[in-house]
């Protein structure tokens, strides 16, 4: 008898796209993806979001960037997905420079903090 072929299995891993929210940890960037689904009954759509924690190996992922994850072997206690591919780069937004007003208020604050030390000091 003849012994059946053995058959390479491929295991396909699910894959979702979802948009950064948080790229405040190494290596590692949260991800929310959203689907649509009928409410059972009400019957309106509602969007839910679900949030999945990835590796980020080159740490180059921003938050709004929209990407492409997969699932993968555990690496942390949260994290089960990486990060596959960009797929809309989110834009650059520059940061508000501090206003003159600001600053006085600030050197206002730390002068009023730097007597309060001292009067306790004495």
């Amino acid at each position: 008898m003849n012994a059946p072929a053995k058959q390479e299995t491929i295991r396909l891993r699910k894959q979702l796209t979802g948009v950064v929210v948080s790229d405040k940890m190494e290596k590692t960037v949260v991800v929310r993806t959203d689907r649509r689904m009928v409410h059972p009954l009400y019957g309106k759509v509602v969007v839910v979001s679900k949030k999945f924690v990835a590796h980020d190996e080159s740490n180059a992922h921003k938050i709004g960037d929209e990407v492409l994850i997969r699932q993968t072997k555990p690496l942390s206690k949260t994290k089960r997905w990486m990060v596959v591919e960009t797929l809309v780069k989110a834009p650059q937004v520059a940061k508000p420079a501090k206003a003159s007003s600001e600053k006085k208020v600030a050197s206002a604050k730390a002068k009023a903090k730097t007597k309060a030390t001292a009067k306790r000091k004495k």
